[in-house]
């Protein structure tokens, strides 16, 4: 019997554990992402630097959907309902910037397309 009761304190430690850790990770991901919000407004808010496709944009727009997804995931399993204010409203922002980016894409690819005059591919690609 005084097995059993050592057993669930050391896994209530143990997932007492991985819970913290999680939570700082979750910190982790807040702070990363506003960083990356801060660096894109500074960029072409402040500094107007035109706003270009570039496909690299889809690295930026893909850790924003994971860290939306993972937060909420997080915060309904770990019981932290105080933290899913963080989803709520990283959601639109990655919705927001998928459509930009994909947007741009296709604007791109239209702006190739008429300046070649023909949209297909060169034979043998």
């Amino acid at each position: 019997m005084r097995m059993t009761q050592f057993a669930r304190k050391q896994r209530t430690t143990i997932i007492s554990g991985i819970a913290a850790f999680q939570m700082i990770i979750v910190l982790l991901q807040l702070w990363l992402f506003t960083t990356t919000m801060e660096t894109f407004l500074a960029r072409h808010v402040v500094e107007r630097v035109q706003i270009t496709y570039d496909p690299q944009y889809w690295s930026l727009v893909f850790p924003l959907g994971m860290y939306t997804v993972a937060t909420s995931v997080f915060a309904n399993s770990a019981r932290m309902q105080f933290l899913l204010f963080i989803p709520h409203i990283a959601v639109y922002v990655a919705i927001l910037a998928w459509l930009i980016t994909f947007g741009a894409m296709l604007l791109k690819l239209a702006n190739f397309c008429l300046s070649r005059g023909r949209c297909s591919m060169p034979s043998g690609v």
